[in-house]
């Protein structure tokens, strides 16, 4: 997901789901890495900055159904707690909710 920031700041917004195995039980964990993009003419990781910007994971029992919208929502959250300015924080949410399927 793309978010064009109020100073001109282009970031990208994505999730990584990770399939584990914990006390004999899969699970999903579900990672959210928040990195500002460079230039978006190049391809691949080159147009990224090195390091993100932010980043969040959930973590799920093996007592609790998935769902990937709740695994979302609490890993952004954590991703989006490093941002300082708040209307930065706020354009994340709405551009996440006006594109999320959930």
């Amino acid at each position: 997901m793309k978010v064009k920031l109020d100073d001109e700041r282009i970031i990208d917004v994505r999730w990584i789901r990770h399939k584990k195995e914990r006390r004999k039980k899969p699970v999903i964990d579900t990672e959210c890495v928040i990195k500002a993009i460079v230039d978006e003419s190049m391809k691949g990781e080159d147009k990224y900055l090195p390091v993100p910007l932010g980043s969040g994971c959930t973590y799920q029992s093996p007592e609790d159904q998935y769902v990937r919208a709740i695994g979302r929502k609490i890993s952004l959250t954590r991703a989006v707690k490093s941002f300082g300015i708040k209307e930065d924080r706020r354009k994340i949410w709405k551009t996440y909710f006006e594109n999320c399927k959930c």
